[in-house]
């Protein structure tokens, strides 16, 4: 009984809360949907247990209230989780290798550097360590004036020639950077949730005048959610980036010189498509049946 009248109370906040987000401008209804969205996977989670919508949105390492078919007791359970952060949407700090790229990748002649987590299998007929005497760095002008590799992903995408290569490199790292052991892995140190960043051309929204490529991302996200099925873990997909820039970092898929949420807030049709792309995401994993994750 406790628990179909806190579903219903949960069902009231949430359209409530979506009928505030429809009614509020842009820039605010961005955010207000962001968290609608997370809290309406949230109220989708396996009957045993139903997360109150006001403390699951929290960061790893706090408590979310529950009732228990078994008991009907009230306990509280705890939310441990982490970042999969430098895999679907690519940062440089995190994974340096990825944007080390040479005159060979450019030509396609992929090679890795050693230790690389991105690279196939060593014993793999594609896997080479790169030779520093036959492919020379791509280096070109940044943001900040300096002489360096490429600072993040529309970068990294607009240094290839070739849109294919391009792809075709970013697909090894999206294939193997996260494996099935490193889930278990978590799941066996006691870790429950695993958050997952996505850039917002995730889904191969793009526009024209834009280099980024999608390549096959969703299809690991997905073989991913799979394996976090298996092991009993909870996924939370996050729209990491924002059409402009929400912040002028790297983390946002292009780098500016100051830190500023001005090339998105100020364009209404970045904060639009910002919103366009959070419901898309969240079709497409009811779509594949991955919103019991």
């Amino acid at each position: 009984k406790k628990l179909a009248v806190h579903r219903r109370r949960v069902s009231s906040i949430l359209t409530c809360e979506r009928s505030l987000c429809l009614s509020l401008d842009l820039k605010r209804r961005y955010y207000c949907s962001q968290t609608f969205v997370l809290r309406h996977f949230e109220t989708q989670r396996t009957h045993k247990s139903v997360s109150s919508p006001r403390t699951i949105i929290g960061m790893p390492a706090v408590h979310v209230s529950s009732f228990t078919s078994k008991n009907n007791e009230h306990e509280k359970k705890w939310i441990r989780g982490v970042n999969l952060g430098g895999w679907l949407l690519i940062e440089r700090y995190i994974v340096p290798y990825q944007f080390s790229i040479t005159d060979c990748h450019l030509d396609g002649d992929f090679c890795w550097f050693d230790g690389a987590l991105s690279a196939p299998p060593t014993d793999s007929k594609e896997y080479k360590l790169c030779d520093p005497s036959k492919c020379k760095p791509v280096l070109s002008t940044n943001v900040f004036g300096a002489q360096d590799y490429p600072i993040d992903e529309w970068n990294l995408s607009e240094a290839f020639n070739n849109t294919e290569t391009a792809t075709r490199w970013l697909n090894y790292h999206f294939q193997h950077f996260v494996k099935k052991q490193d889930l278990q892995e978590l799941k066996d140190a006691g870790i429950t949730h695993v958050r997952v960043p996505l850039p917002h051309w995730i889904l191969g929204d793009i526009r024209d005048n834009e280099p980024w490529i999608a390549g096959d991302r969703w299809k690991y996200f997905k073989r991913m959610c799979g394996w976090a099925r298996e092991i009993g873990l909870e996924v939370w997909p996050n729209i990491h980036t924002a059409p402009g820039s929400q912040n002028g970092f790297d983390n946002s898929g292009i780098q500016n010189t100051v830190k500023t949420c001005g090339g998105w807030s100020d364009a209404p049709k970045n904060v639009e498509k910002s919103l366009d792309v959070l419901h898309q995401v969240a079709d497409k994993i009811k779509e594949d049946g991955l919103d019991d994750v």
